[in-house]
């Protein structure tokens, strides 16, 4: 049973890679190149993909860099109140 909810898991994050990229599609690149991370723990429910660099080309920031902000958090935001980092 284990195996099976790992093979879930694996396609939830592969669809969630596939929507990041595609979102990124039609977003300019940001110039500066992304700040190191700051927090070099493991998360338990740590995608299998690099949601870091998916968020920094899709907002232009490094949400990450935020105190108590992790990767997962960070999506987790991004999906609830939008790219849109001016407001």
């Amino acid at each position: 049973m284990y195996d099976a909810y790992q093979v879930q898991i694996q396609e939830c994050d592969t669809e969630i890679e596939a929507v990041l990229v595609k979102l990124s599609a039609n977003v300019t690149k940001p110039s500066s190149p992304r700040p190191k991370p700051k927090h070099r723990t493991k998360q338990p429910n740590q995608l299998n993909f690099d949601v870091r660099t998916a968020l920094y080309h899709l907002v232009g920031a490094d949400l990450t860099q935020i105190h108590g902000l992790g990767s997962y958090l960070a999506l987790r935001l991004i999906s609830e109140c939008g790219t849109d980092m001016t407001k």
